[in-house]
């Protein structure tokens, strides 16, 4: 339940003008997320009473035609005590996930299942699989696919931590590359803080999740195969809701910044990214905002990118229709206007129905150890390793209290 961001343009970067661009390192890219293998709706994650934990149990998307909404999907979703998803099910379709037990928001593990002559059949498996050393931190992910029998390693991270236990380098390796060398490499590196459990559920398309949450970057060094000329990350924290600047050098000059402002608990953000070339002194700039309600649906979002010669624009605006007694959303019409379509325009019609309150599940599970380290919990009760900015409830010897993070 998270998304961010992106930054893109070109750069030349040696005396001996060979070619190569800042985009090409993973920070600079789109941070919209892969593809799941089933769709995956605007999931409520936070509610205002923390008394309750509603969770819908049915969801039907639709897509606008022109003329109607059309193209209807209707999947039930099913959940563990903690109000995560573990099962999603449709009418020939059926994806069930599995966590870890230490990050036990991260996905683990995929499995998926379609109907044939009327018997569910496992077709496809999509696996994270962590491996941690004697401290419990985390050494290495490897993503691993298997599809209709065949199995393959989509790529994979290591994780190098120093004597006092803190990470000092993460290597990341592609299949579409040399899987015996890594592609890209994050080096040198010095914590604003972490807890050791460096978890990207993309690899290296992840990369901007190392500024968010308990694991974050103050500096450090980055290069990869086509880039091997390191570029130098530093990294200033500020605000309320985790807002940060990254300064991108190469041989001490700026090549490129992003700047994160987090506006509100909810998670909503404004997030500029900007890559400079230092021979023509030009700038491109890349821009994503996105508001959120205490549900976490998007109730706005813009993406812009812009350049000397070019310039695109999206905007995207959420009509959300609210249970009158409870608050959750029961119906998202989204609507579009582009550079190319200028006019706000149907796009998609999400309704969520069968709610329930989850919340007695996670009775148990909120009870304070006087005696036990300190736990995190989102508003709605339930146990969290706090993945992005935002109020989270703190237990620790006994007493419980709202933290910013």
């Amino acid at each position: 339940m998270k998304q961010i961001l992106l930054l893109s343009a070109a750069l030349l970067l040696s005396a001996a003008s060979s070619s190569a661009r800042v985009q090409d390192l993973p920070l600079f890219k789109s941070r919209n997320k892969t593809e799941q293998s089933t769709p995956k709706m605007a999931m409520p994650s936070m509610r205002t009473d923390a008394a309750a934990m509603w969770r819908p149990g049915s969801v039907m998307q639709y897509t606008w035609n022109g003329n109607d909404w059309d193209n209807p999907y209707g999947y039930n979703v099913t959940y563990n005590a903690a109000g995560d998803p573990v099962e999603y099910t449709s009418e020939m379709q059926k994806a069930v996930l599995e966590y870890d037990s230490r990050v036990t928001d991260y996905v683990v593990k995929e499995t998926i299942y379609q109907k044939q002559n009327g018997e569910w059949q496992q077709v496809a498996i999509h696996e994270n699989a962590i491996t941690r050393n004697a401290d419990g931190n985390v050494t290495s992910v490897h993503f691993k696919v298997n599809d209709d029998g065949e199995g393959f390693e989509q790529g994979f991270y290591n994780v190098t931590y120093n004597p006092s236990g803190k990470a000092t380098k993460v290597d990341f390796y592609d299949s579409s590359e040399s899987m015996s060398e890594p592609y890209i490499t994050l080096n040198n590196i010095v914590w604003d803080k972490t807890d050791g459990q460096i978890l990207l559920s993309n690899g290296m398309e992840d990369l901007y999740t190392i500024f968010l949450g308990n694991n974050r970057v103050k500096s450090a060094s980055m290069s990869s195969m086509e880039m091997p000329m390191p570029v130098n990350v530093t990294v200033a924290y500020s605000g309320q809701y985790g807002s940060y600047k990254v300064t991108a050098k190469m041989m001490f000059v700026t090549v490129g910044t992003i700047e994160y402002t987090g506006l509100d608990a909810n998670g909503s953000y404004n997030l500029v990214s900007k890559t400079i070339d230092p021979e023509t002194n030009t700038s491109d700039f890349d821009t994503e905002k996105k508001i959120f309600d205490s549900w976490g649906v998007e109730l706005e979002t813009y993406n812009g990118y812009r350049s000397s010669d070019y310039n695109e624009e999206e905007w995207t605006l959420s009509a959300v229709t609210y249970d009158t007694q409870h608050g959750y959303p029961l119906e998202i019409i989204k609507q579009k206007k582009s550079t190319a379509v200028p006019t706000f325009t149907n796009a998609e019609k999400v309704i969520y129905s069968n709610y329930s309150d989850l919340s007695a599940g996670v009775a148990e599970a909120v009870v304070a150890d006087p005696n036990a380290p300190a736990v995190y919990y989102n508003l709605q009760g339930q146990p969290v390793t706090p993945s992005r900015p935002g109020i989270y409830v703190m237990v620790q010897g006994g007493k419980a209290r709202k933290v910013a993070l």
